[in-house]
């Protein structure tokens, strides 16, 4: 339980930043905090795992979490790289189901971790943090759907093109993405090799519309011939 202190109020104000969490009153968001712990999961830890009971939902604050799928392979497929400030294990604790996915630290994160029956109290009793909720539950599937089109329609080039601009719009919208995928990961993620996708961002760069940084960070300098390759797909 997240006592009275000043983290309490760090995390209050963080909470308050993700739109779904700032139209709550004090009232509500104290009952949410009361029913709340910081953990922290050093790299390449699992958050929870698939078939685990779901008994909290989860923000994350800072690091970065990967929402992965088991496989026949020796590797978990990535589904899914969760935003900061973005809440994720909410459809399991919705549906009372065991866990469906399991999270796994993709480098030192720090998260919130809230009482799944604190979180579906409030979220009944506030009709407008529900809809808030379920729009950006929505866009998630909206755009999970996007991603199994392309994987149907496009090639290896225009998948990869597709995941550097919506990377790009993400670090718009926050500012920084606080912890980078492996190549691995992001390989996963597009369902690609990762000397696949090695070969596709050595011909971005050679063309002048990637830069890769030393931590492996990934700025896109021409997103509009980016852009042009996803419509033509």
């Amino acid at each position: 339980m997240l006592a009275k202190s000043p983290e309490t109020d760090e995390t209050r104000g963080r909470l308050k930043d993700n739109a779904a969490f700032a139209v709550l009153g004090d009232q509500e968001l104290d009952a949410l905090l009361k029913a709340s712990c910081r953990r922290r999961f050093s790299r390449s830890r699992p958050l929870f795992r698939e078939g685990d009971e779901a008994r909290s939902i989860y923000v994350l604050l800072d690091g970065g979490v990967k929402i992965c799928a088991a496989n026949k392979g020796p590797r978990p497929s990535v589904l899914h790289l969760v935003d900061v400030l973005e809440p994720f294990g909410i459809y399991d604790v919705v549906t009372g189901a065991p866990r469906t996915e399991s999270a796994i630290s993709l480098s030192s994160c720090d998260v919130v971790e809230i009482a799944g029956a604190q979180f579906l109290r409030v979220l009944g009793n506030n009709a407008q943090f529900a809809v808030r909720t379920l729009s950006a539950w929505g866009a998630r599937f909206r755009n999970y759907a996007i991603w199994c089109a392309r994987f149907n329609h496009c090639g290896a080039r225009e998948k990869v093109a597709a995941y550097l601009v919506s990377d790009a719009s993400r670090r718009d919208e926050t500012g920084f993405r606080a912890a980078y995928p492996t190549r691995r990961d992001i390989a996963s993620l597009l369902g690609i090799t990762p000397e696949t996708l090695s070969r596709e961002l050595s011909y971005f760069r050679s063309k002048g519309w990637v830069h890769v940084g030393q931590n492996g960070s990934l700025t896109v300098d021409d997103g509009n011939s980016l852009k042009a390759m996803i419509s033509a797909c």
